[in-house]
């Protein structure tokens, strides 16, 4: 196909430069006689060959080639295969959901397919609330230029105390030694510090909407359960940087600009090769999921599945043959090297119905107070250390920071 391209190419550039190559000579042309002689600029020259040129286009056309598709169904597409969780998405969610929330939804999955080869999804809500957090990081990052681009992550927790790295089959060994065995003596609430729990499709657990496991519902609702606070999640990083705290109370107060009666539905995207190492597929509560799905991956011993990339492959692609599809979940383990890292390769999105014009005043709000913030801290330094206080520099910055 190349090759052809390429002869075509070479023939009209023939074409042309022996069209130009000529010009200074007087042309010959006969059409009525032998006699006659007409003189032709160049451009008529060049003109008359566009028949040619369109002749040689049509014997070495390129077909037109598609954009290449995913070779691997996504985990939301192979949820609504099933004929059953498909009819009650559509009872559930789209025939009661106004047209602009299923336009939002749909632009969700389409997000999903986009990565549906390098990448698994897990999807997420968290109270409007959470927000404030998100992007004071994201603006903080910007300011002491950390990280410029946070276009496909957002931080969900606080790296400050988070563990280095993370094996998902040594977190599941001890917290089961520490709560015991049966999912009674585990707790979203007592765990949300350390892992966040997620579906795997984005109507996951509809059937199940009512009881607290569903992230449509919790997004529907603007609801979470046992979340931290955004006080406990803000401290670490004051303290981290050595910010003033009192700051964390004008934080809350944006409240009234971010529009926080909506929530948002945070779509993450984890390395199919890094997948096991933070994330399992669990029963509600958090505890590992007991039932054997693929024989190959079930330890019999622990009654668990010891990876969960070979299950969400089976997800993609034999859904039907998985019992109780519709009561899956996973849980996700921060660390600091993966689902707290921008540079991990995980990408997480966020998604909101905040008007966008909302939205860009709220932003607005939040870089001015972490701009007050950074100015706060630098007079202070200043203030302290009078050997920076007395040199030029340090006066300018005093008188720049106010």
């Amino acid at each position: 196909m190349v090759l052809q391209r390429a002869n075509f190419l070479v023939l009209i550039s023939f074409f042309i430069v022996g069209t130009l190559k000529s010009w200074p000579r007087m042309f010959t042309f006969f059409p009525e006689g032998k006699n006659q002689q007409v003189n032709h600029s160049p451009n008529e020259l060049i003109m008359g060959y566009i028949p040619v040129i369109q002749e040689l286009k049509k014997r070495f056309k390129v077909p037109h080639q598609k954009a290449a598709k995913n070779s691997i169904m996504c985990q939301t597409k192979a949820y609504l295969s099933i004929p059953s969780l498909k009819k009650q998405v559509e009872e559930v969610w789209f025939s009661k959901l106004p047209f602009s929330t299923n336009k939002f939804l749909k632009k969700i999955i389409s997000q999903e397919e986009k990565y549906a080869d390098t990448h698994y999804a897990f999807y997420h809500a968290q109270k409007g609330i959470f927000r404030i957090f998100h992007d004071f990081l994201k603006e903080l990052y910007k300011i002491l230029q950390i990280e410029k681009d946070f276009s496909d992550f957002v931080f969900l927790r606080s790296w400050v105390n988070a563990p280095k790295t993370i094996d998902s089959n040594i977190f599941i060994d001890e917290t089961e030694k520490k709560y015991g065995w049966h999912h009674c003596g585990w707790s979203d609430s007592l765990l949300s510090k350390e892992m966040l729990c997620a579906n795997l499709s984005l109507f996951g657990n509809t059937s199940k909407r009512h009881s607290g496991e569903c992230t449509l519902q919790f997004f529907k609702t603007n609801s979470n359960i046992g979340a931290p606070s955004l006080h406990y999640l803000l401290s670490p990083i004051f303290n981290h940087f050595g910010l003033d705290t009192r700051f964390i109370t004008d934080l809350k107060k944006l409240i009234d600009y971010a529009d926080t009666d909506k929530a948002n539905l945070v779509q993450i995207f984890i390395p199919k090769q890094k997948v096991n190492q933070c994330t399992y597929l669990a029963h509600a509560f958090g505890t590992p999921w007991r039932s054997k799905i693929v024989a190959s991956i079930y330890n019999k011993a622990k009654e668990r599945h010891t990876h969960i990339a070979p299950l969400l492959h089976k997800y993609c692609s034999k859904l039907s043959e998985i019992n109780k599809v519709d009561n899956l979940q996973a849980r996700l383990i921060f660390s600091k090297d993966l689902l707290l890292n921008p540079n991990s390769g995980v990408k997480i999105l966020r998604h909101t119905l905040v008007p966008e014009k909302k939205l860009a005043q709220y932003e607005k709000k939040v870089k001015e107070l972490v701009q007050t913030i950074i100015s706060d801290r630098i007079k202070s330094e200043i203030s302290n250390d009078q050997t920076i206080a007395q040199t030029p520099m340090g006066r300018l910055m005093r008188y720049t920071c106010g």
